[in-house]
């Protein structure tokens, strides 16, 4: 979250209450920015991976930032692209100026734990963890904050939830299951190149933290909501064992959690780097890609079954004729639907970012063949 005082910056000239959409190239990638009213003296905007709030011009405050900036996709959570991408929107946002005072707001750090099959089986110790009882778990949260929930969805998967989420919140679950909404398919490219042959089960555990939490924490010697974005994306690592102690599993019958060891589960998770490795961000945004149309043929499908239960075969096949080549009485209501869809020139985007994708890759091979030339001696 950051603050912008600019005048003349392009999101002003936005019409409220009138949703359009306007296509971006946004640290190399085109994105689709759709624009609407968010209430009263601000706007909104989305693309895949983002979501922007701003408000109207008032006095600048560090408490109530007018601009918020969110990076929600998998394939801006790889690294070097982050930086970049702010920089692409901060300048869109205010007409070319960059440099406003940042502040980070709400991060969420996770783990993918791959469980390998054996004894007890990985969907068993999956479920110990996710079903666990509130005494295997120690906490130093304070009073107010500790708060037990388990979830269950209609397929017998769990989630467990400690913590307030204004504050602090943990959340431990499957993550390698298709449900609605679920964004596993995304990850699996990412998992397979690190390993995973699709066996056993991945447990996710996901912190949620807020600048509520880190207004009374420190690090270092400095308190979390002090420091600048480029500082807490530094201080991100040194974080990450700080959350894994203020919340820990400590299964066991005897004694009180504080009394029992941590469980090696959780002592792999905070030996490993916070880093780890760097998945590659264009397999990813190819993943989510195939995701998010996986969804949008799967909601076509239920629309066609929809029509021939209500409408029959014959009628059913002439709307979507229609659809396909509109008259002109469906042109308003088409236009409409192009300023306000996602998928508008989809395809397009689609095939740009392969193009990139593969020249990138061979780029990345002639580098290579270069580099091994050189080795051997045989570059003059």
């Amino acid at each position: 979250m950051y603050g912008i005082c600019c005048d003349g910056a392009p999101w002003q000239q936005i019409e409220k209450g009138e949703p359009y959409a306007r296509e971006e190239m946004i640290a190399g990638f085109p994105l689709l920015l759709q624009w609407q009213a968010a209430g009263p003296g601000s706007c909104s905007a989305r693309a895949p991976g983002w979501f922007v709030k701003i408000r109207e011009r008032t006095e600048c405050s560090d408490t109530v930032p007018r601009v918020s900036l969110q990076a929600q996709g998998t394939h801006w959570a790889t690294g070097r692209a982050l930086g970049s991408a702010i920089d692409g929107f901060e300048g869109l946002l205010t007409g070319g100026i960059m440099g406003a005072p940042r502040k980070p707001g709400r991060t969420d750090f996770c783990a993918d734990v791959w469980v390998k099959d054996g004894d007890p089986p990985a969907i068993d110790f999956v479920d110990s963890v996710t079903q666990s009882p509130i005494d295997h778990w120690k906490t130093h949260l304070r009073k107010s904050d500790q708060i037990f929930r388990m979830l269950r969805d209609g397929h017998g998967q769990s989630t467990r939830y400690i913590g307030a989420r204004a504050r602090l919140q943990v959340r431990c679950y499957r993550k390698d299951i298709h449900f609605q909404g679920s964004t596993a398919a995304a990850f699996a490219d990412m998992w397979r190149a690190l390993g995973w042959d699709e066996t056993g089960a991945i447990l996710r555990v996901e912190f949620e933290l807020h600048r509520e939490w880190m207004r009374s924490h420190s690090l270092n010697g400095r308190r979390l909501s002090d420091l600048s974005l480029d500082e807490w994306e530094n201080a991100l690592p040194a974080l990450w064992p700080e959350l894994l102690h203020a919340v820990s599993f400590r299964p066991g019958e005897n004694d009180q959690a504080c009394r029992r060891d941590e469980s090696r589960l959780w002592s792999a998770i905070r030996s490993e780097p916070f880093e780890g490795k760097q998945p590659d961000r264009a397999s990813l945004r190819a993943a989510e890609i195939r995701a998010d149309e996986k969804q949008l043929l799967d909601r076509i499908n239920r629309a066609v079954w929809s029509g021939q239960e209500a409408f029959g075969d014959a009628l059913t096949a002439e709307a979507l004729t229609v659809a396909r080549s509109p008259p002109p009485e469906m042109a308003p209501a088409h236009e409409a639907w192009q300023q306000r869809s996602r998928w508008t020139g989809h395809k397009e985007r689609t095939e740009h970012d392969r193009t990139e994708r593969r020249r990138s890759q061979e780029e990345g091979e002639r580098e290579a063949a270069a580099g091994w030339k050189a080795d051997q001696g045989m570059l003059y």
